[in-house]
């Protein structure tokens, strides 16, 4: 222990030095200024002691001989102004070709009373100088000259500079010496230290390995015992890393293939993990922290954590959490999402976890969100059709059995009557045969949509479009109704020829239906690219703009009564859209009320 201590403080010693070697640069600076106020000081008190023995300022002759004598042989500078600042004397120039020196501040300074410094670069002599002016005053007190000394700057900053090159120079040969010293004491230590931190910053990758044993077995005992701990810590680090890893991979996987919603939130309902149904259902992409897939949600602070309130924009389902979170256990709701315009059902199941600090309140709360969308669409899509077809039925089987039970009663014996009922029982079983044929067709439709296997071939379309046109002419005939007809002959199309001719047939029977008389139903179709376009226009009295986007759902009607009146079952344009979807196309409609309606089918080729 004593070996380690002694070379720390050598590594101590040699840090010192070298502060003091800072130190001593500092020193210099300082003595640069203490220089400086010294060679003030000696100015002035010369110059003070020089003006005592001025001779008679009035003969400029006798002057200029004194400051010859009394700075020429010196370093000194002498100079005696006149109040009209005119130069009188001068040791180390002619006075008569100096210039006026009455605007010099030390001059008008001294004439004013008080003794005056100035640093400057000399007009004369073409150097910086230092000048220390004082005025020269008669018996009566008057101001009579201006006395000033002043001294070469180069000269005082060459002796200055000597004295500082002395002392730095001592002190950096003995900071030198002293951290060459430090330096070789230290070794022992630093390198084994060095050794230790390259192993410790190999663990994640390659575990603690010491790659110079050699060295690191000369070194202190208590080096050797570090290295030792440290190798058997980041055995045990390296461990349970490994183990650590692999639960995260095998929960990420987990919860990736998962198809429900998995959110994990902290205790104050900010995200912690999402995977990526969760991520895909609230459109959410973190840009922080966490796996490249985006599965684990970065920690790290809790300002960088969105809340979920943020993430969902669902009151509803922040306050499923907040229930979990304050019961600490399980809760149970069923919310509604509104995500991308469209609505959506889920059930939720949250679920508190952990402890926090051993109290009672938990660290977070788990969210799973189960799509119910589809099923709930199912059921509504059940009820509904459980209902229109009860409806839909409840009307002529009523008649068929009420006009059965008066034709067997007594109703057989008047033969007018008895045809007349027979009439209408047979009008209304031909109307449930129709509407039990399509309902046929449409769970024909449904079985070849999901199963994908509708029959196709390459057919002629104009062909198609004449044979549903001819079933409709004895129709269009009695309302005198023009059928027009638009179509290139040379039209061929991969489709289910018969499922074309059926919808073409049901949009035709629409529109002569609801035509009124002397009108026109034209219908056209052309090929564009990889598209083909039927489209059935009349001149019927129009759709509301209300009734269009519901118009091709099952049993719905815009005039209810009409509707049967013609003998429609509600299915036709249903049919339709089954049709066009089994082919892998679309329907719409365009509508204007009073001027007709226009329907189309599109389907790719």
């Amino acid at each position: 222990m004593k070996t380690l201590f002694g070379k720390t403080l050598a590594s101590l010693l040699g840090l010192s030095l070298a502060l003091c070697l800072v130190f001593a640069l500092l020193s210099s600076t300082l003595i640069g200024q203490i220089h400086d106020e010294i060679n003030d000081r000696a100015l002035s008190e010369t110059a003070g002691l020089l003006t005592a023995y001025l001779p008679d300022l009035s003969d400029s002759g006798a002057l200029q001989r004194w400051a010859l004598e009394a700075g020429g042989a010196s370093s000194y500078r002498i100079t005696i102004v006149y109040p009209d600042g005119k130069v009188a004397a001068d040791s180390k120039a002619d006075p008569a070709a100096m210039e006026n020196h009455g605007d010099r501040p030390e001059i008008i300074q001294a004439f004013s009373g008080a003794q005056a410094k100035a640093t400057r670069k000399s007009s004369t002599l073409g150097m910086e100088q230092r000048y220390i002016a004082l005025p020269v005053k008669d018996k009566e007190g008057t101001i009579i000259a201006a006395f000033r000394l002043s001294l070469d700057t180069p000269a005082m900053e060459s002796r200055l500079s000597e004295l500082q090159f002395l002392l730095v120079t001592v002190i950096a040969l003995a900071a030198a010496l002293a951290s060459l010293v430090a330096i070789y004491l230290s070794r022992g230590i630093t390198r084994p230290l060095g050794l230790l931190a390259a192993a410790a910053e190999s663990v994640p990758r390659s575990g603690f390995e010491l790659k110079n044993k050699r060295q690191f077995s000369h070194s202190s005992r208590e080096i050797r015992v570090l290295g030792q701990a440290l190798d058997s810590m980041a055995g045990e680090l390296s461990a349970r890393a490994e183990s650590a890893e692999a639960r995260e991979r095998e929960v990420e996987a987990i919860l990736e293939g998962i198809s429900e919603a998995v959110l994990a939130l902290d205790s104050d309902l900010n995200l912690r993990m999402a995977n990526n149904a969760a991520r895909q259902l609230f459109d959410y992409s973190p840009t922080y922290g966490g796996k490249d897939s985006g599965t684990m949600v970065s920690a790290a602070s809790k300002k960088s954590k969105p809340c979920l309130l943020e993430v969902s924009r669902s009151p509803e389902l922040e306050e499923v959490a907040r229930r979990a979170l304050k019961t600490a256990a399980a809760a149970e709701a069923d919310i509604t999402l509104y995500r991308q315009g469209s609505q959506r059902s889920f059930q939720v199941l949250a679920a508190a976890y952990g402890r926090q600090n051993n109290l009672d309140k938990p660290e977070g709360v788990v969210l799973v969100l189960n799509d119910l969308t589809v099923l709930r669409r199912l059921e509504t899509i059940r009820r509904d059709f459980v209902a229109n077809v009860s409806h839909e039925l409840r009307t002529p089987v009523q008649l068929v059995k009420g006009f059965a039970e008066t034709l067997s009663a007594s109703a057989l014996e008047d033969p007018d009557k008895a045809k007349r009922f027979a009439e209408i029982i047979g009008r209304n079983a031909a109307r449930m045969e129709r509407l039990i044929d399509d309902l046929l067709s449409l769970a024909k439709l449904e079985q070849q949509e999901e199963k994908g296997s509708l029959e196709t071939r390459p057919e002629n379309l104009r062909e198609l479009i004449q044979e549903a046109l001819a079933s409709v002419e004895y129709a269009a005939a009695a309302k005198n109704l023009k059928l027009e007809l638009d179509c290139p002959g040379t039209i061929i199309a991969e489709v289910n020829g018969g499922l074309i001719i059926q919808a073409v047939f049901n949009l035709l029977d629409n529109a002569v239906k609801y035509s009124p008389k002397t009108g026109v139903v034209s219908v056209s179709a052309r090929k564009t690219d990889s598209l083909i376009r039927i489209e059935v226009r009349d001149n019927g009295p129009g759709i509301p703009a209300a009734e269009l986007p519901r118009l091709f759902e099952r049993f719905y009607r815009v005039d209810k009564s009409r509707s049967r009146e013609q003998g429609g079952t509600g299915l036709g344009l249903a049919i339709v859209r089954h049709i066009a979807t089994a082919h892998g196309g679309t329907v719409g409609v365009e509508s204007w009320e009073g001027e007709g309606s226009l329907f189309w089918i599109q389907i790719k080729v």
